[in-house]
């Protein structure tokens, strides 16, 4: 039995199967744009020869054939009838264009690749110990095109590009941050060489790594859970802090200063960093800057 590891498409295959992040695909915008114009323009014609053929049937002096628009039994029942045989082709032409309809709108619905992610599956792609450029012909230019293509081309392909990975909803401005440039700082923390005790050079944390397509994995739920800890501890720090620093402020000018400056950073916050709807955050905002108000209020009768 041959226990040798699968190489090439099937490595890729292997890689897409156990991290859907990697599992981006060609749109193929164009070449299904081009068959649903192909087909409709099809249609047209079918159409246009259907309906000189009623308009020829309906002034027969066949009685039968004059029957055909208003009576679908006798058209049915007719013998070698061109206007039936017209129409069957005509359902048969809807049935394909209508199913390409609905497919094409299926996938103009998946969403694009996350920039991380698109880079992730090219340095795979180029990795000597993953898909160490099996990739060959026209295949070699699947998901990126070389540098020396016109940039509108290059454009075009990003464009074209589309991931069956679905993402949570709770992924917002800090958890794309957190899960792109933080975790290819860390990624590369975790795989940089250093020397043992015999000046050997070995990988750190070598062990996290999947061995088969070795990638860094982590999970995005506990990326998330992470995430939602530190927007707590930051929402929660806020009023402590403004109050603080309205405290040691004298001056009712700088006082309302300071307070339209939190007040701002803690909408900011609320906005980059969670997915908080516009009258969410518009009732949170008022809520912490009456916190303030009631402060301030408070401190200026004391004095």
């Amino acid at each position: 039995m041959n226990s040798a590891s699968p190489q090439g498409y099937h490595r890729l295959a292997d890689l897409m199967g156990h991290y859907s992040e990697a599992a981006i695909f060609r749109r193929f915008g164009s070449l299904n744009m081009l068959t649903l114009l192909s087909l409709q323009a099809e249609l047209i014609d079918l159409q246009a020869q259907f309906r000189d053929m009623c308009a020829e049937d309906d002034g027969s002096d066949d009685p039968s054939e004059k029957r055909f628009s208003t009576y679908f039994r006798v058209l049915r029942g007719a013998e070698n009838s061109i206007q039936y045989e017209t129409l069957l082709d005509i359902r048969k032409k809807l049935q394909e264009y209508n199913a390409a309809v609905l497919q094409v709108a299926q996938m103009q619905s998946l969403p694009a690749p996350e920039e991380n992610n698109l880079g992730f599956l090219r340095g795979w792609l180029r990795g000597n110990d993953q898909g160490d450029n099996f990739l060959q012909g026209h295949e070699e230019f699947t998901w990126q095109l070389p540098k020396d293509r016109p940039l509108s081309e290059r454009k075009a392909l990003e464009k074209d590009l589309m991931t069956l990975h679905q993402g949570s909803v709770e992924q917002d401005a800090l958890s794309k941050v957190l899960s792109s440039s933080l975790l290819n700082t860390w990624n590369w923390l975790r795989s940089a060489p250093s020397s043992n005790d015999t000046g050997q050079q070995q990988h750190v944390l070598q062990k996290s790594i999947d061995p088969d397509s070795g990638v860094l994995h982590y999970s995005e739920e506990k990326l998330l859970r992470f995430n939602n800890i530190l927007i707590s501890v930051v929402s929660a720090l806020m009023p402590i802090v403004a109050i603080v620093a309205l405290y040691f402020i004298d001056s009712v000018g700088g006082r309302i200063g300071t307070m339209a400056g939190f007040t701002t950073a803690f909408a900011l916050v609320l906005a980059t960093c969670t997915n908080a709807r516009r009258l969410e955050i518009a009732a949170s905002t008022a809520a912490f800057a009456a916190v303030e108000v009631v402060f301030i209020g408070s401190d200026l009768g004391k004095s």
